[in-house]
């Protein structure tokens, strides 16, 4: 016989699929509900860095400009390719799709001006990461493929490729690939950055926001050692990152929901890196990161919106989303963002902007 508990869990799992089924026909739900899926995750690097190419997909351009010199700005045309990639075989059964097709997810596959790049963020050199990316590569060379019928020539796009290291604390010369086709070789440069290079002044000088997230791993063997807060250098790290983070968000240069979204993140990655430190401590250090646990206005929304079981919670995130993003752009821009934020259609997009 089933307790009060178990009654009440089914009751809560019963609701969540009757709200995935009537509601999730908006992209935007899936990214909202990402937190706990983050904290559980056996990959919690590759799925910080894959919600902001998600959620905020423009600052990847000022990365893709470090990584490889380009002078893009946020009015460059932007893209975001499915990054779910068949590959030819499976390392094991989290390389299977719900198909039993071999399947591997890469961490950003971004085109920008008709230019395709390609980035992966990397924690640890396991020695694979080469043939990853060229396996990667191919797999987005192939899906991208231009096939001229009249010439019978196939055009293939092997995409830009770069490696980002979280917790090298050296730059890292670039990595080569050399094909070799027989008769000849072409040689393939994959660059690469390092994050723990950066100095926080450089991080925010450069708009390189993506990075902040992974900032405090530096501090990962700290950590480890059992130093928290009263470590001079952590203590005075969170305390300034916040204060820029705030300084950002009154000025208007980076919209509320991005802040709130940053701060979420960054917080995913201090849970993870604290984890030998005892609960308190690590507790304390996580409320630092913006000043206190900082539940997502969108999520608080959403949620209400769960328990509610009415749309109306969707709606009040996408129009709170629009103000705010009437405060950072142009009413011409404001629709164009919108529909990037939230992955809405035309349709769905002139009826929020209509309310």
């Amino acid at each position: 016989m089933k307790n009060a508990y178990e009654e009440a869990d089914k009751m809560d799992w019963d609701r969540e699929d009757r709200y995935q089924k009537e509601y999730c026909s908006l992209n935007s739900i899936y990214l909202m509900v990402m937190e706990e899926q983050h904290y559980n995750s056996p990959t919690p690097f590759d799925d910080t860095f894959r919600t902001e190419c998600v959620r905020m997909t423009e600052w990847m351009i000022p990365l893709i400009n470090e990584v490889y010199g380009t002078t893009y700005n946020e009015y460059s045309m932007i893209k975001l390719h499915e990054n779910e990639q068949m590959l030819l075989t499976a390392v094991d059964a989290n390389d299977l799709n719900q198909k039993g097709i071999p399947r591997k997810i890469t961490d950003m596959t971004i085109e920008i001006e008709d230019c395709l790049y390609h980035l992966e963020c990397q924690s640890d050199e396991d020695g694979t990461m080469l043939i990853r990316v060229v396996e990667y590569d191919l797999c987005i060379a192939a899906r991208t493929a231009a096939y001229d019928k009249k010439k019978d020539t196939l055009t293939i796009q092997v995409p830009r490729s770069a490696v980002v290291f979280l917790r090298r604390d050296k730059s890292k010369a670039p990595m080569t690939v050399i094909y070799d086709f027989g008769d000849s070789k072409t040689q393939l440069t994959i660059p690469t950055i390092s994050v723990q290079k950066y100095s926080m002044e450089e991080i925010f000088q450069k708009k390189l926001y993506c990075l902040i997230p992974f900032y405090f791993m530096r501090y990962e063997r700290l950590f480890e050692q059992g130093y928290g807060l009263e470590c001079e250098p952590i203590r005075t790290d969170l305390k300034r990152i916040n204060e820029m983070l705030y300084e950002l968000s009154i000025s208007g240069e980076m919209p509320e929901i991005y802040v709130r979204d940053l701060v979420e993140l960054t917080q995913t990655v201090l849970k993870q890196i604290t984890r030998k430190l005892n609960d308190d401590e690590r507790e304390r250090i996580v409320k630092s990161m913006g000043g206190r646990v900082l539940e997502m206005e969108s999520d608080r929304i959403l949620e209400r919106g769960r328990q509610e079981g009415r749309i109306e919670g969707i709606q009040e995130i996408i129009l709170r989303a629009i103000d705010s993003l009437r405060e950072n752009y142009s009413s011409d821009e404001v629709p164009i963002q919108l529909k990037k934020l939230f992955g809405l259609t035309d349709e769905e997009t002139a009826r929020y902007m209509k309310m």
